[in-house]
């Protein structure tokens, strides 16, 4: 799910920044939207992704080790 986010919010970006259908001054407003409200978003959701990662990989190794 979280993954999920990250690539939707990331797929958006692609979307509004393609050179095809978008005037130069919308892909800049676009960035700068993306870099303001959702960089810091998406790289706390691939932090929470890749702890729950690490969470089920060591709570699998605990199961393997009894």
């Amino acid at each position: 799910m979280l993954l999920q986010r990250a690539i939707v919010k990331l797929e958006q970006l692609q979307e509004n920044t393609d050179v095809r259908g978008n005037s130069a001054s919308n892909i800049l407003r676009e960035t700068g939207n993306f870099f303001q409200h959702d960089l810091q978003e998406i790289i706390d959701l691939l932090h929470e992704h890749k702890n729950e990662l690490e969470r089920k990989t060591t709570s699998v190794g605990a199961e393997v080790a009894k």
